[in-house]
Order: structure tokens, then sequence, then C-alpha cells
């Protein structure tokens, strides 16, 4: 019996011909859909997080503020468990950076150097959320809350909001496309069956046992699901 349920599940996969060529298709293409948007998503993802972790919070202290008071939060900001980097930049150091940048002399045009000290700042952690960084904003805001904080939070906010829903779109797509090569595969089965409703009536007056009539079908579904994902990879 177990001779003939495996002859006749693997004459079933070559019976089917056409019928069959398509649903085997429609699972391939159906598990490379599903793959592409996995390994989009999860690139997406990983990208965004680089992107939020290497992009640096610039501070920019009181002009009131004396450099050696500035340097003093500095110090105690880069204690902070969230950091991973601070620089320190100097209002005169910041002025000679707008220089070099703008081919230019500010002091001359103004009489005196308008800039800020400032500090940039590397946040540590893989996955930083939208609530890390205000967490880390509002420690700093603590220690003075005259200090700016500039940073792309509202465009990563956006950016998780779109991922948030290209991902919810591309799984209901994902299911839909998978539901229709299941529904494909069921009937294709179904066809099958039909076919051979003679020989399921002898083996059913022969004594034969229901799961020795079906096994041939389902052994047929799982040579074809087999199939369609060697030929995926």
């Amino acid at each position: 019996m177990i001779k003939f349920i495996f002859s006749e599940g693997i004459k079933n996969v070559f019976r089917s011909g056409f019928s069959g060529l398509m649903t085997v298709s429609s699972l391939v293409i159906s598990l490379l859909f599903v793959a592409c948007i996995l390994i989009g998503t999860d690139t997406l993802e990983t990208e965004l997080r680089k992107l939020k972790r290497e992009n640096p919070i610039t501070l920019y202290f009181p002009t009131s503020l004396k450099s050696l008071e500035s340097e003093a939060f500095c110090k105690k900001i880069d204690q902070f468990p969230e950091v991973l980097q601070l620089k320190f930049i100097s209002k005169q150091d910041g002025l000679e950076l707008y220089n070099r940048l703008y081919h230019t002399d500010v002091k001359d045009v103004l009489g005196k150097n308008p800039l800020p000290d400032a500090a940039s700042i590397q946040l540590s952690g893989e996955n930083l959320s939208i609530s890390d960084f205000s967490n880390f904003k509002s420690k700093i805001l603590n220690l003075n809350p005259k200090i700016e904080i500039v940073y792309n939070i509202d465009l990563f906010a956006k950016l998780e909001i779109f991922l948030q829903y290209f991902t919810q779109g591309t799984l209901i797509l994902s299911l839909s496309v998978l539901f229709v090569s299941i529904f494909l595969l069921i009937n294709m089965i179904r066809i099958s069956i039909f076919s051979k409703r003679q020989l399921i009536r002898t083996m059913q007056l022969v004594g034969a046992r229901k799961i020795h009539i079906q096994a041939p079908f389902v052994l047929e579904a799982l040579i074809q699901g087999v199939l369609s994902f060697t030929l995926m990879e």
C-alpha cells in the first residue's frame, strides 16, 4: 500500500500536465514575491536604523555662556549612557569652519563672532526609536532649557510611519498572493481527485481505508510545494 501511495503521488504530479505547471509556477512566483518583500522590508529597516544612528545631534549653547561653561555642560552630557561620541566645537572653531566653508571672514564683516559654542553627539544603540531621542532631549534640557537641540526627528518620524504602512501593505499583498496560490493548488488537487473518481470508488469498494485514498493526493501537493521551493532557490 505504501508503494502504491508513493507511486500514485509521483505519477499524479506528471499527469496533471499544464495545470500542474501553472500551479507550481504560481507557487514559485508567490514565494519569490514574498521573499523579495521580506528582504526589501528588512533592508529599509536596516538603512533607517543606520541613518538614525549615524546622523548626529547638534547642540547650540546660549551665546551668553562662556566656552568653559559650555565645555562643562558637554562633560556632563558625555556621561549619559546614550552617548557614544561627543565633540565640542568652540565659538572660535565654529567661526574658522564657517569661514573655510564659505570663503569669507564673518568677524571682519560683523566686527564680532556671532556663533555660539556647539557640540556634535552620536548616540549608541542599534535600534534607536523616536522616544529614545525625545528622552535624551529632555535630559539635556533639564541641564539647561536654553540649549538648542537640532535633529531630524520629524523626518525620522515620517520615515517610520511610511515604513509601517509599507510593511502592512506588502504583508496584505503577500498574503493575498499566497491565498490565490493555495487556492490554485487546492483546485488542482480537486481536479485530480475528480479525474480519478472511478479509481477512488473501486478502492472504497475493496475496503481501502480513507487515509490510503487521500495519501497520494497529499503527497502530490507536498511534491509540488517542495518542487516550487527548489525552483525558487
